[in-house]
């Protein structure tokens, strides 16, 4: 999982490709194993994800810039 320079806060923008199934994917339940690892994950530690979609590079490149706290897969 890639991170950007961002505060902490209670829900944690993420953003990441719908490409990689049964991991991530849109078409399976819980859209894909490690996004529901990912929101599991952080729920236990009291945080909330808000997911984003978009092509693989440009969310790295986002992350990078500081618009999102984080990607995975």
């Amino acid at each position: 999982m890639e991170f950007s320079g961002r505060a902490y806060a209670d829900v944690i923008e993420l953003v990441t490709s719908m490409d990689y199934p049964p991991f991530v994917s849109n078409e399976v339940p819980d859209d894909g194993l490690v996004t529901a690892l990912v929101r599991e994950s952080y729920a236990v530690s009291g945080h909330t994800i808000k997911l984003r979609l978009m092509p693989w590079k440009r969310a790295y490149r986002a992350v990078e810039q500081g618009q999102y706290h984080g990607t995975f897969v």
